[in-house]
């Protein structure tokens, strides 16, 4: 691991190489610094939300105000390979279009989805790990969190 890695949310959230991650929802608010992470992270660039391309993970930005939770989560979940994980990044807590946790686990809830996990994406974003229930077992089961994606 390089000595700033551990400061790349891209490592934090456990991103490896060769993933594919398809980006929902940008607006200029985005975290560049997030975005670029990823893309270096993986070794490969973002994909467009047009792309029809199914990915290994889905970035999913959303502010309170952009739509409904749950709508977006499920158009999220439908392009999203089997096994992969939707990263849900809302504004922090105190900050102009922060979605409530208690929201997030509603919405997640909702459309088969379980929060597992939860890192600081940048300075102004919270990363939310949503998963499918058998692969949220999956990744809360165990002695603790590794931080790695397991190939199943």
């Amino acid at each position: 691991m390089h000595s700033g890695d551990e400061l790349n949310p891209a490592v934090r959230m456990g991103l490896s190489p060769g993933q594919t991650v398809k980006e929902i929802g940008r607006h200029d608010d985005a975290d560049e610094l997030v975005r670029e992470g990823m893309a270096e992270a993986t070794g490969r660039d973002l994909l467009d939300p047009d792309d029809a391309t199914a990915a290994d993970l889905i970035l999913l930005w959303f502010r309170e105000g952009d739509g409904d939770l749950e709508d977006s989560l499920a158009r999220a979940a439908e392009a999203l390979e089997t096994g992969g994980d939707i990263w849900l990044l809302t504004p922090n807590e105190g900050r102009s279009g922060a979605v409530p946790a208690e929201d997030i686990a509603d919405a997640a809830d909702a459309v088969g989805l379980t929060p597992t996990d939860s890192v600081a994406a940048g300075s102004a974003w919270n990363a939310a790990r949503l998963a499918a229930p058998g692969e949220a077992r999956d990744r809360r089961g165990g002695s603790g969190a590794s931080g790695e994606n397991r190939a199943e």
